[in-house]
């Protein structure tokens, strides 16, 4: 398939104490069916031997960039890569995961053909060490344009739209954007950017991206004090939209943020047990509910909500009722 010119694609790849599986990652891609790639590989000052990983394939292959820094975090070492990339277009892999042999090819020959500023794919969850996939290279791709992207932001597509890596971008859409440093998820307080600088966004059902579960991820980790970073994300979010003056979007936005605020203020009670820390979510619940446009709410939720001031563990308990 694919008669498009290969311009150049940078694929950023952060990377910290990952050594068993980084060559599987760093296979997927040299082993990729469009060539003309720039693979940066950030070592986020990794100990386990992943630094010595990326130099071997340094000398293999003339694509591969290795950038060593002392350890940031992920954003910061995505941040690195924006920063020292030099391809048209840019894409991101997680260095646990890897990607189907097609999966740059694909992407950019659909974004090319359908004048996107953005194509995204769909992946899977697998503890399979090598995947298998075949693609459809004929199937009809799903186009969008920004405000149906996210009118869908809020719905079960949420995932595959927010997720950083199941995308190829072109550099326009990243250009002047980076990744909040110190906190965990960053796709969920910054892919947004890049879809809201895009005119037209391309989504393909077809898997070319597998995501490895493994226990010891940030994903696989018990809950922490730490989750509740996400919130800071979505409070990225409502500073954004306020900006840009897109009151829709900051509205939905306000009533998703309430609704995580009372799932993290039930699993804090249930299982961190600290005072200060349901203190503080409160506040952040009282502060925006206070501001929030409610005029759209159903009667149900408006009702649910304001309970909520008074009794915020009831959102949770609900929840868990109706698992």
């Amino acid at each position: 398939m694919s008669g498009y010119p290969e311009k150049k694609v940078s694929v950023i790849v952060p990377i910290y104490n990952v050594q068993k599986y980084l060559p599987r990652c760093i296979d997927s891609i040299i082993k990729q069916s469009y060539k003309n790639l720039e693979i940066i590989l950030v070592d986020d000052g990794s100990t386990d031997g992943s630094e010595v990983v990326c130099d071997r394939y340094a000398q293999k292959d003339s694509r591969v960039k290795v950038i060593h820094q002392a350890n940031g975090g992920v954003s910061t070492a995505r941040n690195t890569g924006l920063d020292n990339c030099t391809g048209d277009f840019i894409c991101f892999v997680d260095s646990d995961d890897y990607i189907h042999a097609d999966f740059v090819k694909y992407l950019h020959a659909k974004l090319i053909e359908n004048d996107c500023d953005i194509c995204m794919c769909n992946h899977i969850v697998t503890e399979e060490w090598n995947y298998k996939q075949d693609i459809d290279w004929e199937k009809k791709v799903n186009i969008y344009d920004k405000k149906q992207i996210f009118d869908m932001f809020y719905t079960d597509m949420h995932g595959s739209i927010i997720m950083l890596w199941n995308k190829i971008m072109k550099r326009e859409c990243v250009s002047g954007i980076r990744f909040d440093d110190g906190y965990i998820n960053e796709d969920e307080g910054t892919t947004f950017k890049f879809l809201y600088n895009a005119k037209k966004i391309a989504f393909s059902e077809e898997v070319l991206y597998f995501y490895y579960s493994r226990d010891e991820s940030i994903t696989g980790v018990p809950y922490t004090a730490k989750k509740i970073d996400i919130l800071k994300a979505y409070e990225n979010r409502i500073s954004f939209y306020k900006e840009k003056g897109e009151s829709d979007l900051l509205n939905r936005e306000c009533m998703f943020y309430l609704s995580e605020i009372l799932a993290n203020y039930y699993k804090v009670y249930r299982i961190l047990k600290d005072k200060k820390v349901l203190e503080d979510l409160r506040k952040k619940y009282s502060d925006t509910y206070k501001n929030v446009d409610k005029t759209n709410w159903s009667t149900g939720r408006k009702l649910l909500y304001a309970v909520c001031r008074r009794f915020p563990l009831l959102y949770g308990i609900i929840k868990q009722s109706l698992k």
